[in-house]
């Protein structure tokens, strides 16, 4: 069985010297923060996953599902495949917020309308399940995040800046946005 490939928009030469000037330029940032501030900055990364009912299609491939559950379900027709929601996944490198149990936020985006009653029957769904603020849930258009979206994100889960509040460096793909 065929499994998909992954095809690159930019030259391998050119991805090399993307992320060697980016190396460069966390490595200074992170120097400048050290020299002026005395410690080196957190660093977190987000990236959006998109997710469809059926994966694989008609194309007899493996399937998202819970592990342990004992089914796994299997989603049939074309339209389907074209169902999309999308997560948005996050880590940080703070080793002590991890040790003290705090968990890097997600963010889950379905199709449908910003603020409508399906976003704000996935919100009480969550928060009658009992997770934290870690875990939020959004709608919109597509199914997918668009500039105003990630804005969103950030503004739902970073802490308000504030005197004397750490520098914090935030990584993001945003070749979609």
């Amino acid at each position: 069985m065929l499994q998909p490939n992954r095809k690159y928009k930019a030259q391998r030469h050119v991805q090399d010297d993307r992320v060697r000037l980016w190396t460069i330029s966390v490595y200074r940032i992170r120097a400048l923060c050290l020299e002026i501030f005395g410690y080196d900055p957190e660093m977190e990364n987000f990236d959006q996953s998109p997710y469809h009912d059926n994966e694989q299609g008609s194309q007899g491939g493996k399937t998202l599902a819970v592990k342990g559950s004992g089914k796994v379900p299997l989603i049939e027709g074309h339209h389907d495949t074209r169902q999309r929601w999308t997560g948005n996944f996050t880590t940080f490198s703070d080793k002590a917020r991890i040790l003290a149990g705090e968990l890097p936020y997600v963010e889950l985006m379905f199709l449908g309308t910003p603020g409508g009653p399906k976003e704000m029957r996935l919100r009480e769904y969550v928060r009658s399940r009992g997770y934290g603020s870690w875990l939020t849930v959004a709608c919109s258009e597509k199914g997918s995040y668009r500039e105003a979206d990630v804005l969103d994100f950030l503004r739902r889960h970073l802490p308000q800046w504030r005197q004397g509040r750490r520098w914090r460096l935030i990584f993001a793909d945003a070749s979609q946005v």
